[in-house]
């Protein structure tokens, strides 16, 4: 109710922009919160359902395949998935802490977390959870953003990508179209595909005139891109993107959340085995759509929309799990393997030879050392949190 609220009060607001829309041929974009979705055939890239904006009459403009906007935090997988290829793991440590850098123009960066608070240490699948900006930008910084832009381009973006640490809060503008996509190819087991709208055009007697083929090409090994799937699940499954799970929708599925400064843009962009959906509203003119509309509350609901009328027949497959994926018992402070003393600890998915060979030693219930009690922690490692 308070969505909908939310929307008619944008609806009922009239301004006029300065700005003429597409060089002068119409009077002004519509003075309402626009939106945008795109679904992509993971395994052909052909384009299955495409909305441009709410009325074709008002607006030609398609915000699917020619507005470019800041992705927000949706840019982030592309980060992580740089760290995964760095030897980082979903249980490794970042610090969520303030971050001071100067600027060659003399000025102070100082950015900030939505929440507007810190965490301290954080696990990466806790910082990818909850789209902890500072974490990210901490994550860039070790890498360097190379690295996340080559992954970027690698899945299908093809806009051009700044190489700075605010890349991390996706400054960079992209489409909708090259966005979902890039997801897609995650989505595929790391294969890309180039989207395609149109597969043929024929005459009137059948003879084809013009015939688009699906072009496929392995960019990710199988183990990274599971990984980086298996984290983007979490999402859904636990962080921003459970609004989904709330709606009703229970497929197997990865996705992340994007919102940009003043909620100008929320984005909710992910996938299951079958097909990628993309999701974008804002205004055309960039301005806040009001206070936390968020990618989670304005897209992410949209999203679950179309992915529950596209399984509305049928149930999802999971992701696949390729050979060379191993699990572990962790402690979700120290991302080391569990100790009897541990409180919080979670099962914990790896690349095999990347999993923590340590065992925690910031809890013990005797004061025991990990060499002490010995073996009994691969014990507890195979048998806790066993689901049988």
């Amino acid at each position: 109710l308070q969505r909908m609220e939310a929307w008619k009060e944008y609806e009922n607001t009239k301004v006029r922009y300065d700005t003429l829309f597409a060089k002068g041929e119409h009077e002004g974009p519509p003075d309402y919160v626009q939106g945008a979705a795109i679904a992509i055939d993971v395994q052909t890239g052909y384009i299955k359902a495409l909305v441009g904006g709410r009325s074709f009459k008002q607006s030609k403009w398609n915000r699917a395949t020619q507005a470019k906007r800041q992705p927000g935090s949706a840019f982030k997988p592309f980060i992580y998935l740089a760290a995964i290829e760095n030897g980082y793991t979903p249980a490794d440590i970042i610090l969520d802490a303030p971050v001071v850098l100067d600027l060659p123009n003399g000025d102070v960066w100082k950015p900030s977390n939505f929440t507007e608070r810190f965490e301290g240490e954080v696990s990466m699948r806790h910082a990818l959870d909850f789209s902890i900006n500072i974490a990210a930008i901490r994550l860039l910084m070790a890498l360097g953003p190379i690295s996340a832009i080559n992954c970027a381009h690698r899945l299908g973006v093809k806009s051009r990508l700044e190489n700075v640490y605010a890349l991390a809060l996706g400054v960079s503008e992209v489409s909708l179209i090259e966005l979902t996509n890039a997801y897609a190819t995650i989505a595929a087991g790391g294969v890309r595909s180039d989207p395609i709208l149109v597969v043929k055009v024929v005459d009137r007697e059948g003879k084809v005139l013009e015939e688009n083929f699906s072009y496929r090409e392995e960019v990710l090994d199988r183990p990274t891109n599971f990984m980086i799937t298996n984290l983007m699940e979490s999402v859904v499954d636990n962080g921003y993107g459970r609004t989904a799970r709330r709606m009703g929708f229970m497929e197997p599925a990865a996705g992340k959340t994007g919102t940009t400064d003043e909620c100008t843009d929320a984005w909710f962009v992910g996938f299951s085995t079958e097909i990628a959906v993309g999701v974008w509203a804002g205004f055309d003119e960039k301005r806040s759509m009001g206070r936390r509309m968020t990618g989670g509350r304005v897209s992410c609901p949209t999203w679950a929309n179309i992915m529950m009328a596209h399984y509305r027949d049928h149930k999802g497959d999971p992701f696949p799990e390729p050979e060379g994926i191993v699990r572990r018992v962790i402690c979700e402070e120290s991302g080391l393997l569990m100790s009897p003393g541990c409180s919080e600890v979670r099962r914990e998915v790896f690349i095999e030879g990347t999993e923590p060979r340590r065992y925690c030693d910031r809890h013990s219930l005797t004061g025991s050392s990990a060499s002490e009690v010995g073996a009994s922690y691969e014990d507890l490692d195979r048998n806790s949190l066993d689901p049988d």
